[in-house]
């Protein structure tokens, strides 16, 4: 998962890890990647003698980088499943048999393709064994790729906000209750008409409707998100007593770059947002105003709000003060956005194949782009992308990788 560092001119605010999305559109699952397969999983009987048979899958990457994390589901349709593969291993869950890299033929370049075989029994002129789904990963992140519970999805939370709401007002923006929700009053900035309805802040609130909900609460506890929610609350208020001075909430933040066309951050791709006075100058913030915007990123778990080791405040950072615009001759305040690719709970664009994993086993996807498309649970069981939204409203907007 990914950080989100703030820098401002030079002042650095934070890193926190989110999600990724295509600007103006944050975390909505339809990005292509995450639909459209990309390279190929071709398997080619070599042999044939009725009773037996031998069998090569060519796994070809598309990504623009290398990956070493990658998986083929293979329909043994009955068949015994072989028990010696080579250059690959397998592992057995369910109706499928899933391929895995072997510790000598785990990485696959660019435009390049790994090869993999096995032998096995048959009956002549019965059944041969046929992949059905596959996918794979970029090497890009791999130290940010164990970080998909709780703390990731507060980190996308506040990146929701940051595009929906246009600041960090969570004591005002959001109601603690049994669960944490959106402040009716709460003015969003962004409204889209999902299934023929209007639906304010639809991202900030599916990411709050992951409280409600977990396909697999060994992989996303969604109780433990519940009450993580909750007690931020009063660390937050905490916070802010203990700030001096205290943050100005006059404040606005906008998108101004990003995500991929100004490249990758530490674990994912990289936004920029411009961050100004809310007032009819719309001035940018002084630098002591931006060191003092610090405690509202508490109720995300920066600094004294939690030990998330993913979130670190950064200064100075020349990529940031680079893409921040200069605007009537003033240059601007900007904090730098570094979600993560594949985030638990959004759409993940380093996942290619034809069937994605999501590290939650969730996405969150208020149009419900990816409803009924076929996806690999973290157990490797490949299932489909469900909706819970009718027996559970709180979880509206999101999409559950379920049989």
């Amino acid at each position: 998962m990914k950080r989100i560092s703030s820098l401002l001119l030079g002042v650095g605010l934070v890193a926190l890890q989110g999600c990724t999305a295509a600007p103006g559109e944050e975390d909505i699952a339809n990005t292509s990647s995450a639909v459209t397969p990309s390279g190929s999983a071709k398997l080619t009987i070599t042999s044939d003698w009725g009773s037996g048979y031998c069998a090569n899958i060519d796994l070809t990457n598309a990504l623009t980088v290398a990956t070493t994390r990658w998986q083929v589901l293979i329909d043994f349709k009955g068949l015994a499943v072989p028990a010696s593969p080579w250059n690959t291993t397998f592992e057995t869950n369910g109706k499928y048999t899933t391929a895995h890299p072997a510790s000598y033929n785990t990485s696959i370049a660019p435009n390049g393709t790994a090869s993999f075989g096995f032998c096995g029994t048959s009956v002549a002129g019965g059944a041969r064994p046929s992949v059905v789904a596959y996918n794979m990963e970029m090497n890009l992140f791999t130290s940010c790729q164990d970080n998909n519970g709780v703390n990731p999805t507060l980190a996308a939370l506040a990146v929701a906000m940051a595009t929906e709401l246009g600041r960090w007002e969570p004591d005002q923006d959001l109601v603690k209750g049994d669960t944490v929700t959106l402040n009716p009053s709460a003015k969003c900035l962004v409204t889209k008409t999902i299934n023929g309805k209007s639906v304010p802040c639809p991202n900030t609130k599916a990411i709050l409707g992951q409280q409600a909900y977990t396909a697999d609460q060994n992989v996303f506890n969604n109780t433990n998100f519940k009450e993580t929610l909750k007690s931020m609350f009063d660390r937050q208020t905490q916070a802010i007593i203990n700030a001096n001075p205290k943050p100005i909430g006059n404040y606005a933040l906008t998108l101004v770059g990003g995500p991929t066309t100004l490249g990758y951050g530490n674990c994912g791709p990289h936004y920029v947002y411009r961050i100004n006075y809310n007032t009819s100058s719309g001035a940018p913030l002084s630098s002591a105003d931006a060191t003092n915007l610090l405690p509202t990123l508490c109720f995300f778990g920066q600094g004294n709000c939690g030990s998330n080791s993913y979130i670190s405040p950064k200064i100075g950072d020349s990529s940031v003060l680079s893409t921040c615009p200069t605007i009537n001759g003033v240059k601007q305040m900007c904090i730098a956005v570094d979600p993560t690719d594949g985030d638990n709970g959004s759409t993940s664009t380093t996942t290619a194949g034809s069937a994605p994993t999501y590290p939650k086993n969730s996405v969150y996807d208020p149009a419900n782009t990816l409803l009924g498309t076929q996806c690999i649970t973290t157990k490797g069981v490949l299932a489909t992308m469900q909706s819970k939204c009718d027996v559970q409203p709180a979880t509206c907007g999101n999409l559950y990788c379920m049989l």
